[in-house]
């Protein structure tokens, strides 16, 4: 369920063995760590333990490694990826804002609340990320409780 970037990353090193599988829905992935970056180019994420475990802690690494690579390649792939996250950022941050606009016809909201909730299903690409964008505003909690 990953890339060949990050399989190969995880593949290179032995602890990447004791991680948290984003497929087991008890490994809580999304709640145990909270990602963030912002939607800016060259920002890199921000991974943070919200439970002190080596598993926890082993999947930090992993990530943190994903990405910022250790060779020149995985350097360049990390790279991509990272722009690659901060686009899906980004335009999830604007579908947020087109939804907050106190201006917006109803029928227009609910659409792209429907558009929103699409971008959080474990499928789209990043959705950790897209979730604690969420987590971390006070007024998206309550428009999306089922996030919290």
């Amino acid at each position: 369920y990953c890339c060949a970037h990050c399989n190969s990353t995880k593949l290179a090193i032995e602890k990447f063995d004791n991680i948290l599988n984003c497929t087991i829905e008890s490994h809580d992935v999304d709640r145990k760590i909270s990602y963030r970056i912002e939607a800016f180019p060259i920002s890199r994420p921000i991974f943070k333990a919200n439970e002190a475990t080596e598993t926890v802690q082993n999947t930090i690494d992993l990530l943190n490694d994903v990405f910022s690579g250790r060779t020149e390649l995985k350097e360049i792939e990390s790279s991509n990826l990272r722009e690659n996250l901060i686009q899906e950022i980004y335009n999830f941050n604007l579908l947020i804002i087109d939804y907050l606009n106190s201006n917006r016809d109803v029928d227009d909201k609910i659409e792209t609340r429907k558009l929103i909730l699409k971008e959080l299903e474990s499928d789209s690409a990043f959705t950790a990320f897209k979730i604690w964008i969420i987590r971390d505003n006070q007024r998206l909690r309550e428009e999306f409780p089922d996030f919290f």
